[in-house]
């Protein structure tokens, strides 16, 4: 957040210029249009809800909050290249539920 100040005239000024960083050329135009990539194997989607269901189904891994992540491709990419370095389960939870069905063994 910017602050603000008087300046001699009495008018609120902003001491610092709000500024976004800047996208390269070959950057899509659109939000969405970049592919979301699959953690563990090569899956990739352009559709978010595509990728959380595959990873959910296939990997037994749920995100949560995935509304309040800035940049999804990217988020992804980085989570993808630390799993490679360090088991998942060194920043992840296990939690087992109570369901009926049979107990699947998780594929990272």
């Amino acid at each position: 957040m910017a602050a603000c100040t008087r300046n001699r005239d009495g008018d609120d000024s902003i001491l610092e210029p709000l500024s976004f960083p800047e996208q390269p050329p070959d950057a899509p135009g659109v939000p969405g249009e970049e592919l979301l990539v699959c953690l563990f194997c090569p899956d990739s989607e352009r559709q978010k809800d595509v990728l959380l269901k595959h990873l959910l189904l296939e990997h037994k891994l749920v995100i949560a909050d995935v509304k309040l992540i800035a940049d999804l491709p990217k988020y992804l990419v980085f989570w993808r290249g630390r799993f490679l370095e360090q088991p998942i389960t060194d920043f992840c939870s296990v939690i087992k539920t109570n369901s009926t069905g049979p107990i699947g063994e998780v594929t990272f």
